[in-house]
């Protein structure tokens, strides 16, 4: 398996079926049939799991899964983060970002890229806040 699957989007056609099928997994203790009719009870953990990718596809977003200690390209890192990749290598040359050098590439682990991804998106949410505050203040 590669460090990171291209994400998966669900046709608007499959969307009611596949959030129908979120909606099970979560009233029902989901099993799986082998096509040998052997049926294995799935762990909590992996009903999560599933859940909340039939969630998210059935409300049309794309989902990609990639162990958690992946190490991305710095070309899979820049599109996690939705940002150039010569954007994302001012990054790491300016140390935002930890990464590891393998052979002569970089490497950002993914736990590193999503930390960033949240830490922007948190000061983000703060300046919209902050602004909006701020244009309100204007008009009372």
């Amino acid at each position: 398996m590669s460090a990171v699957r291209s994400p998966v989007v669900m046709p608007e056609d499959h969307w009611p079926a596949v959030a129908r099928l979120a909606a099970l997994l979560a009233t029902e203790k989901a099993r799986v049939v082998a096509p040998n009719g052997e049926s294995l009870a799935l762990p909590e953990p992996v009903c999560g799991l599933f859940r909340d990718a039939l969630a998210l596809l059935g409300a049309g977003r794309g989902v990609a899964l990639c162990p958690y200690d992946a190490q991305l390209t710095t070309r899979q890192a820049a599109v996690l983060l939705n940002v150039s990749r010569q954007y994302l290598v001012r990054l790491l040359d300016n140390r935002r970002i930890p990464y590891e050098v393998v052979g002569t590439h970089r490497r950002i682990r993914v736990t590193d890229a999503i930390r960033l991804k949240a830490a922007r998106d948190r000061h983000r949410r703060r300046t919209i806040a902050r602004m909006s505050s701020e244009h309100a203040a204007l008009y009372e």
